[in-house]
């Protein structure tokens, strides 16, 4: 028996669908300006009321592999289910992420935090749902990986205003170079930024201590790019961003049921920096102490093969590297 099912497109919206939808607005305005606690419980009350009758979906994973294409495919679905796109549900993960997005004093939300702050509210609320068993049904997660380097540089654009404050003022007069961005790279961004040293201990650190699901203590199928494992009230499905394209119709249909279409989305190449991002992937000269810390690590070996890492390692070594040992 699926778990889900298609909303028709020609169907009209029932009594709750529109009452759900005029809450929304109202707690959206609700929500522009306010206590922290205040919005954090009005977003929680909106969840809950999408979510009433619908299995929660989940796109949860660490940052920057690819997940919003999933996310937007689903969404474009229109799946009878409570679809969420998070980074963490673990306490401690939460509460990394509101210090990095909130600071230390959390009294006030703004909403130009939006839509970041929108993934830490969906947190909140699932971790909710977790710790107080509230689940009926049968989580369905997804999950993916990707090639350490290529994530973390996608990393340090994402956060780059914690690194250069005035960054939008400096790029635009071409006030910032590629050697600069690299030392910021090779020594701030990894020294203080990823406190589960990404993405080495993402999955031990927030999937497994959640949903109880040890994605090493298996055979992983490299030649295929997915997996789906099974554990006590919860489906994962596993794909490697490398192969994402190639795979995602038959992964999504043996996991979900249904065929769906891939959505992609290419959230760098719409960032006003994206240029400057191309320049930095071609310019940086990583030290090979550096790379090869990345790809000896256990989590690469286990999902990618020896030509996969050799094409990574190819990729990123250059003549000349920037830098000490990382």
């Amino acid at each position: 028996m699926k778990a889900f099912t298609l909303i028709q497109s020609n169907e009209r919206l029932k009594p709750l669908e529109i009452i759900q939808a005029r809450i929304k607005r109202s707690l959206r305005k609700l929500a522009e300006y306010g206590d922290y606690r205040l919005v954090k419980s009005i977003y929680h009350l909106w969840f809950y009321l999408r979510s009433i009758r619908k299995t929660p979906l989940l796109v949860y994973q660490m940052g920057k592999v690819g997940s919003m294409s999933v996310y937007n495919s689903l969404q474009k679905a229109r799946l009878n289910a409570a679809v969420f796109h998070v980074h963490v549900l673990t306490k401690e993960g939460i509460r990394w992420e509101e210090d990095a997005y909130l600071g230390k004093s959390r009294k006030f939300f703004y909403k130009s935090g939006l839509p970041r702050t929108i993934e830490l509210m969906q947190s909140h609320y699932l971790y909710k749902q977790l710790s107080g068993n509230k689940q009926r049904t049968r989580w369905k997660v997804i999950t993916l990986v990707r090639d350490p380097i290529a994530r973390n540089v996608s990393g340090l654009f994402q956060t780059i205003e914690r690194w250069i404050p005035d960054f939008y003022d400096r790029y635009p007069r071409k006030a910032i170079d590629t050697d600069e961005l690299a030392e910021i790279f090779l020594h701030d961004y990894h020294d203080k930024l990823d406190p589960y040293k990404l993405p080495f201990h993402w999955f031990s650190a927030e999937l497994q201590p959640v949903f109880g699901i040890d994605v090493l203590s298996s055979e992983f199928p490299k030649s295929v790019g997915y997996k789906i494992y099974q554990s006590e009230g919860v489906d994962l499905l596993l794909i490697k961003l490398e192969y994402l394209n190639q795979c995602f119709p038959k992964a999504i249909k043996e996991f979900l049921g249904f065929d769906i279409p891939m959505t992609n989305a290419n959230a760098a190449a719409e960032k006003s920096y994206y240029p400057l991002y191309q320049e930095f992937t071609r310019a940086l000269k990583l030290p090979d102490a550096y790379i090869e810390q990345q790809y000896a690590c256990n989590y690469v070996r286990h999902f990618y093969s020896e030509s996969e890492i050799d094409t990574f390692i190819k990729k990123w070594r250059k003549i000349g590297p920037l830098g000490q040992s990382v």
